[in-house]
């Protein structure tokens, strides 16, 4: 993500002690028979020929596979650079691959995103490898319904990486600053006040944030999320997802996780 931490990953040695006793903690506590995230379930034996980046792998047979819960930074392609950690997650990602690339896919309730990617969750002895992203601080939480069921669990394992200052959370660095942001694409982390918040005659719920972007909830969210007509004005929020292209970049709010107030209102803001 465009402006996010920029500490240097040989930096990240700092922290390699606690990072190995967080991972070793994490491992140990994980059940032997279903990944400590996920309800026990049926997945398929596949083979894992090779990692694209820190959250996709692409199978034996030619499928390319999305993980689900989690967003890495991304690699440069087309001149761009490597986001800060995309190399280090790409790293973690294939470390947790075995040689065999003998592993579990558990799929998701989508079956598919929309570059045709199978998504699904990758398991090796019950152990879910998007879990070890976010305990090491290279990847963040998302839910993106309908496989929302393990958000509460990630975001814990989010949350602790985040406190202890790794990865992408090194240093206690924020979300960034809406204002500074102007990209019209891609995944974003952003924090800023709300400058404009209300309902909408069709039933959707509007906001805007510091910076000019906008955020939508339709009704269908509203129902699983009925506070958010409470965001008002003023108060500081923080926000995650994809920007939807158009006239003006846009997110669209699909579940609780994606906005979190960070403030209560002002006083003074009559709300």
């Amino acid at each position: 993500m465009r402006g996010a931490p920029s500490g240097r990953l040989s930096r990240s040695g700092v922290h390699g002690s606690l990072r190995a006793l967080i991972l070793a903690l994490f491992c140990a506590a994980a059940p032997a028979t279903a990944a400590s995230c996920l309800a026990a379930t049926t997945g398929e034996a596949v083979i894992v020929r090779s990692v694209i980046d820190g959250d996709t792998v692409r199978l034996a047979d030619g499928t390319s596979v999305r993980l689900l819960g989690v967003n890495t930074p991304e690699l440069g392609h087309r001149g761009r650079s490597d986001e800060p950690y995309a190399v280090a997650a790409t790293q973690l990602l294939r470390s947790l691959v075995p040689a065999d690339g003998r592993m579990t896919l558990i799929p998701g309730q989508r079956r598919e995103d929309r570059h045709g990617r199978r998504l699904g969750w990758l398991v090796l002895g019950g152990d879910n490898v998007a879990e070890h992203l976010l305990a090491d601080g290279l990847a963040w939480a998302v839910a993106v319904p309908p496989d929302t069921s393990a958000w509460d669990c990630l975001r814990g394992l989010e949350q602790r990486a985040r406190d202890a200052g790794l990865g992408i959370w090194q240093d206690g660095a924020q979300p960034v600053d809406s204002s500074s942001d102007r990209r019209t694409t891609g995944f974003v982390h952003l924090r800023g006040h709300l400058t404009r918040a209300q309902s909408q005659p069709d039933g959707r719920w509007f906001g805007e944030i510091e910076g000019g972007l906008w955020l939508t909830a339709y009704p269908d969210a509203l129902s699983e999320y009925p506070t958010m007509v409470d965001v008002g004005v003023g108060r500081l929020i923080e926000v995650r997802g994809w920007l939807s292209p158009g006239r003006r970049p846009r997110l669209v709010i699909r579940h609780p996780g994606q906005l979190t107030v960070v403030t209560e209102p002002p006083e003074d803001a009559g709300l």
